[in-house]
């Protein structure tokens, strides 16, 4: 009797792409599919995704999708999904490596979050408490404990492919690199083992079916079945760096191997057609944007962007939001729509009679009670921020800084306004018409979460498009000028003592709260420390090492920056000088934001 194997498996739609008809000798209840052939080929499968932290897209339907592949080319399948714990996934190991003595070709193939720790790489559990990096090797399983035990059983050819390391929402060290991504590997005899992305990379959960590695693996696989397994997981790099630009770049590591192995019997014959063939996404022409503006020296902005407008830039067609400001005039805000080919756009700022806010060389003291709505429709409401200069980052001499807070002089020449509060499940909800967040029980007054910096831009496009507009995230130096009180030297965002001011592991019961619910700082700004991590608007990069004036951040790069400690960690991340980093399209229960505005 055959069966198609991607409709008995739990959780996937009938309608998947990957269709191979399998026989299906054993199937088991929770979630798991073993199936046992007299074959000389053995594969383990595992696919988390269903992480306390925050869940994965795509790593149960890329294990799934492989699982019937192998099956197809005659291989034992032992197929998992969201281990829980480490005792679970050792236990996998061990059901796969006892029954691969003496086989030609044992694989093992993982898709879901994977750390680094002191040069020793672990997959993770999907219910894994990993609160901090100590407890790593006590709560996530060390792939030398893969390699170890598949050595022990010998097959010809062991083949570890993972496509780990996730946008890593655990706690790192540092962020110099040593603790990003998966650490290089040397494979044991015999072996070949397959990286996603190169050590201290992140590797793509996908925004369809499958990640881009797996997608590319088993576009190759299938394609050309019969020619050498190291050859086709080259082609795959290749692929997955072309498609990415270069974002992800796969590394392969192998000792020289006594003969070729394929997926199916080897020949010299061409392979076949792909039977897998991506679609060609277009590549959509670029146009130059020019603003004239008068005043000359007036401000011009793109919002929906972190790119800096030069002259004659160049964007891609479509809506962008524009802003000329200058002190004196009325703030100009437009939607544009680019066309291809080259735009002009002269802008006249009318003059206004208010007296400009000039910049002061020490921050001005503010109330705390000098808030108000600023939108009827969406309820948030802002706090007014004065200008003023201050020292950003954390002294040498601070408790657990990291050695990215070199602390340095940064000076905020415009009044802004800040969100009293993290933005709400509720005020989300009356804007996108849905709630992504993992504490959905928690109610209306908490953070939402689970929501991408991506995600972000897209509320705040459409906030802006139902009120008076404006609407943006912080850059960094507001956010942390903002959390000091206008910039005092606090160790915390209202003081130096975290339990009266935030949610954080200690007290929180691992789980959100309503925001304000704790005590606010001096300038009435509540949840800077603690709750759900912040995204601000910045790119991440290093300090400068002298002053600056209204600072962006780098005008580019693979992953955005968070501020603010959260329900999930302890004291050390809920410090007001902490920078954490996410690529701008992970989903985690920690991490929501707070909006900006310039006024």
């Amino acid at each position: 009797m055959v069966f198609s194997m991607s409709f008995l498996m739990k959780g996937t739609a009938p309608s998947r792409q990957y269709r191979i008809a399998v026989l299906v000798l054993s199937v088991s209840i929770l979630g798991q599919v073993s199936v046992v052939k007299a074959a000389n080929r053995i594969a383990l499968v595992i696919g988390n995704a269903d992480y306390s932290v925050g869940r994965l897209n795509n790593p149960v339907n890329d294990a799934q999708a492989l699982a019937e592949l192998l099956e197809s080319y005659q291989f034992e399948v032992i197929y998992k999904s969201n281990l829980k714990d480490r005792e679970a996934m050792e236990l996998a190991v061990g059901e796969f490596t006892e029954k691969l003595t003496g086989k030609e070709v044992g694989l093992f193939y993982y898709s879901g979050h994977g750390i680094q720790r002191e040069g020793e790489n672990y997959l993770v559990p999907t219910q894994a408490n990993i609160d901090k990096p100590l407890v790593v090797p006590y709560r996530a399983m060390n792939v030398k404990f893969l390699l170890d035990s598949m050595t022990a059983a010998k097959p010809e050819l062991g083949v570890v492919i993972l496509d780990a390391c996730r946008d890593n929402p655990f706690p790192h060290e540092t962020k110099g690199g040593a603790n990003k991504g998966l650490a290089r590997m040397d494979a044991p005899s015999d072996t070949i083992i397959a990286y996603a992305a190169k050590p201290g990379g992140y590797a793509k959960d996908g925004e369809g079916e499958h990640s881009p590695y797996a997608q590319h693996l088993l576009l190759q696989m299938q394609s050309q079945p019969n020619q050498p397994i190291d050859k086709v997981l080259n082609k795959v790099n290749v692929a997955v760096e072309d498609q990415t630009h270069g974002e992800q770049s796969p590394r392969l590591e192998l000792t020289p191997l006594r003969r070729e192995y394929c997926w199916t019997p080897c020949m010299n014959a061409p392979p076949p057609a792909p039977i897998l063939t991506l679609p060609e996404v277009p590549i959509p022409p670029e146009t130059q944007l020019t603003v004239q503006v008068s005043p000359e020296a007036a401000t011009v902005r793109l919002l929906d962007m972190s790119t800096r407008y030069q002259p004659g830039m160049r964007l891609k067609p479509g809506k962008h939001l524009l802003e000329v400001t200058s002190p004196g005039y009325r703030r100009y805000l437009k939607e544009i729509n680019m066309p291809s080919g080259e735009l002009v756009l002269p802008v006249v700022l009318e003059a206004e009679v208010a007296t400009r806010i000039e910049p002061e060389a020490k921050p001005a003291p503010v109330s705390p009670s000098v808030s108000r709505p600023v939108a009827d429709t969406s309820g948030i409401d802002m706090v007014h921020i004065q200008p003023g200069c201050f020292q950003m980052g954390s002294p040498a001499s601070e408790a657990e800084r990291d050695n990215d807070e070199q602390q340095h002089q940064v000076c905020l020449t415009t009044a802004y306004a800040i969100g009293k509060t993290e933005v709400t499940q509720g005020q989300w909800r009356q804007v996108m018409g849905n709630n992504p967040s993992y504490f959905t029980n928690c109610g209306d007054a908490c953070p939402v979460e689970q929501i991408s910096w991506d995600d972000v831009q897209t509320f705040i496009q459409k906030l802006n498009a139902q009120t008076e507009g404006g609407y943006r995230l912080p850059t960094e130096a507001e956010w942390e000028y903002a959390c000091r009180s206008g910039g005092q030297a606090q160790s915390y965002c209202g003081g130096n003592t975290p339990d009266a001011l935030a949610w954080y592991d200690s007290n929180a019961g691992n789980k959100t709260h309503p925001v304000g619910s704790k005590a606010p700082n001096a300038l009435g700004l509540y949840d800077m420390s603690g709750n759900v991590y912040e995204w601000v608007q910045d790119y991440y990069g290093d300090y400068p090492s002298s002053s600056v004036t209204d600072p962006h951040g780098p005008t580019g790069g693979a992953v955005r920056v968070f501020r603010g400690g959260s329900w999930r960690y302890d004291a050390r991340y809920v410090r007001a000088a902490f920078r954490g980093i996410y690529s701008p399209d992970g989903r985690y229960s920690n991490l929501g934001f707070r909006l900006a505005r310039t006024r």
